[in-house]
């Protein structure tokens, strides 16, 4: 609660008072703009602890099951539109199969596996081919090809931390303080980076600009919003607000 529900409607009141007509009092029962992450992330957690005696003693192959179970439930209630909206748990149900994941990995330390068993030059060539199945399966026009997408997507991921983590003694740069500040003040970016492009916005001349270089502007705004969301965390996480950031 302390570390996501607080900054969640601490956030959800901001947007509400400095942005009015973007949402309501009622709204704040299934969140606004990119705060679902927080209450999708509240119930993974809450659902990890709940069951993490049974998740220690599990078997490989019951835990396999776990992971395309949320991923059918998915599909199945996404198809007929049977996932409630309340409190994001359609976002729960959509993205809990890559936080169990996580879980999994830690479990059975995949990764050492994968790593010690595939030659180095097949991850180029696997995030390669994984990436351009993504751009061609990465269609909402027909049913299957979100979820196939996804699939894809995460493998992405997985390919890239295991080539990431036999390549370790090499990223020493990960240690220096920038890299952990950065870790550090991860969530106050995640969180105010929404928000000081919502203020960009208010602009007409930041929207002209954009109109006028629709390439180029993205990573303008990009820079200025993570560059000011970084600095403000930092300021916050040395006063006794830093609670609001979770």
């Amino acid at each position: 609660a302390k570390r996501l529900i607080v900054p969640y409607i601490i956030w959800y009141c901001y947007i509400m008072y400095f942005f009015p007509g973007r949402c309501n009092l009622f709204g704040i029962f299934y969140s606004i703009d990119h705060l679902w992450f927080l209450l999708m992330l509240m119930w993974c957690f809450l659902f990890s602890s709940l069951c993490i005696k049974f998740l220690e003693k599990s078997p490989l192959i019951l835990d396999i099951i776990i992971f395309l179970g949320f991923s059918f439930l998915f599909i199945i209630g996404n198809h007929f539109n049977l996932l409630p909206s309340f409190l994001c748990l359609n976002m729960f149900v959509l993205y809990f199969p890559a936080f169990f994941l996580g879980i999994l990995f830690a479990k059975y330390n995949v990764t050492d596996l994968v790593t010690t068993k595939i030659p180095l030059f097949i991850f180029p060539i696997a995030i390669a081919l994984e990436s351009i199945l993504l751009y061609l399966f990465t269609s909402e026009n027909y049913f299957s090809s979100y979820t196939i997408s996804r699939i894809i997507g995460l493998c992405v991921v997985v390919t890239l931390f295991s080539y990431l983590k036999l390549n370790i003694n090499r990223l020493q740069f990960i240690n220096k303080d920038f890299y952990k500040s950065l870790d550090k003040n991860s969530m106050g970016i995640y969180l105010l980076h929404s928000i000081i492009l919502l203020y960009f916005l208010e602009f007409d001349y930041v929207i002209q600009f954009m109109n006028n270089y629709e390439l180029i502007a993205p990573f303008i705004l990009l820079i200025l919003s993570v560059g000011l969301s970084w600095a403000i965390s930092i300021l916050i996480r040395n006063t006794p607000l830093a609670f609001i950031l979770g």
